[in-house]
């Protein structure tokens, strides 16, 4: 009796690199998918990432079966293992770059005073009066703290919620008054 084999077991196989999956021959690569979305220009220019974009500017893609952003795809296939715990970050601040060349590793930490340094923190919540959504300034939480009222009273007074003047005197916010 004959044997009968798939079609796929006489083409060369790809293996997954993190988790050893077999895929298909007939399919493409996530490597190859990859730089398909990728405009690449000179070696020291930002390569802009093509395909979909989420509302920051980063590029996104499925890889090896997860969704991942494309700059940290980009430096797993040119540089290697990202860490745990560790963020792919941008010197060029370009957040649809992939170009390796302008990605390196840091703490999320050194992601952000990276940020501020180069003044890139306009996204950031601003605090107390600044922030979008205040409904009290700077003089009334002063007064709330000092005040002997109750929190229902203050509440009532100024037209917030009790939680909120009970997280304002325990310092749990606006804590830099």
């Amino acid at each position: 009796m004959a044997r009968f084999t798939t079609a796929n077991s006489f083409h060369p196989v790809k293996c997954c690199p993190t988790c050893n999956r077999r895929l298909p021959a007939t399919r493409k690569s996530p490597e190859e998918r990859f730089w398909e979305k990728v405009d690449k220009r000179g070696p020291d220019e930002c390569w802009q990432w093509n395909a979909s974009l989420d509302s920051l500017g980063y590029g996104h893609l499925q890889f090896y079966g997860r969704v991942e952003s494309a700059h940290r795809a980009s430096y797993r296939i040119n540089k290697g293992i990202i860490a745990k715990g560790l963020s792919v970050c941008h010197e060029c601040d370009n957040p649809a770059c992939v170009n390796p060349k302008h990605l390196f590793l840091g703490t999320h930490a050194v992601n952000m005073s990276d940020m501020a340094a180069k003044g890139r923190a306009n996204n950031l919540p601003k605090p107390g009066s600044l922030h979008w959504n205040a409904k009290l300034k700077e003089p009334d939480v002063i007064a709330i703290r000092a005040s002997t009222k109750t929190p229902k009273e203050l509440a009532e007074s100024y037209g917030v919620s009790t939680s909120l003047i009970t997280m304002i005197r325990r310092r749990t916010i606006w804590r830099h008054i």
